[in-house]
């Protein structure tokens, strides 16, 4: 259902309501548009594209930005162990005059499906200088060890050097950084 409102000039669009825009595709309960200010707003909703896919419970924005309330990133299908970034809320804004595209996240986490593994609390994210530039988890198990889970963040500390930590838990050895 679409509904125009003429006196207020908003669009709103309810129900199963889909959005294509060349590889993207949104899939939302509604979606709201004031045309006199340009402010859209967006109810429950799962967007995708390639191997990502986002989900939030609402969202908000302009041609400035967009800011998601409740928003989870998958990488691949949302499978049992799929890598995810749960936040409470991701501001997005958009490049302006040549500077860079950032993303700030507000009570995230990295995780693998419902485990959350690595809190971060607020992080500001440029796709063109990423805050963290490499996470590896690892499961394993050997005689030696026993059972391990294994956790590496990298960041960048110059344009040709990262720096990092890794965090193991196992069985037999304990926890070792």
């Amino acid at each position: 259902e679409i509904v125009y409102n003429t006196t207020e000039r908003v669009a709103n669009a309810r129900g199963n309501v889909i959005l294509i825009r060349g590889a993207q595709r949104l899939v939302a309960d509604e979606v709201s548009y004031r045309y006199d200010d340009g402010v859209y707003t967006i109810g429950r909703f799962r967007v995708g594209q390639g191997n990502l896919l986002a989900s939030g419970s609402s969202g908000a924005g302009t041609d400035g930005g967009l800011r998601v309330e409740n928003a989870v990133l998958t990488y691949g299908e949302p499978e049992p162990l799929s890598p995810k970034l749960r936040a409470d809320a991701v501001t997005y804004q958009p490049a302006e005059d040549g500077g860079n595209s950032t993303a700030i996240i507000e009570g995230g986490s990295l995780g693998i499906g419902s485990a959350n593994l690595l809190p971060l609390p607020k992080l500001k994210e440029s796709p063109d200088r990423p805050a963290i530039s490499g996470v590896k988890i690892d499961a394993g198990f050997s005689s030696e060890l026993g059972a391990e889970l294994s956790l590496a963040v990298t960041a960048p500390a110059t344009d040709n050097v990262n720096l990092g930590a890794d965090l193991g838990i196992f069985t037999k050895r304990g926890v070792l950084i």
